[in-house]
């Protein structure tokens, strides 16, 4: 699904920056707008490609989950 959206919106992760694998790093995403697809999309697919050897953990916070509509 991913790969489809990625496809047909043009997506495409940019390298602007070079981050030290040793360091942790914060990243985040705004899941403004009707769903966050396009920055999960780049992050699921072509954040290790960009970025090798830093490990990516996604996380959501848990009020989301008691709001209907929401997941």
């Amino acid at each position: 699904m991913f790969n489809l959206l990625k496809w047909y919106f043009g997506l495409q992760l940019v390298k602007t920056a070079e981050l030290d694998p040793k360091q942790h790093y914060l990243i985040a995403l705004e899941p403004h707008g009707i769903l966050p697809f396009g920055g999960v999309a780049n992050m699921a697919l072509s954040f290790d490609k960009v970025f090798p050897g830093i490990s990516l953990r996604g996380v959501a916070a848990s009020f989301c989950f008691y709001i209907p509509g929401t997941v």
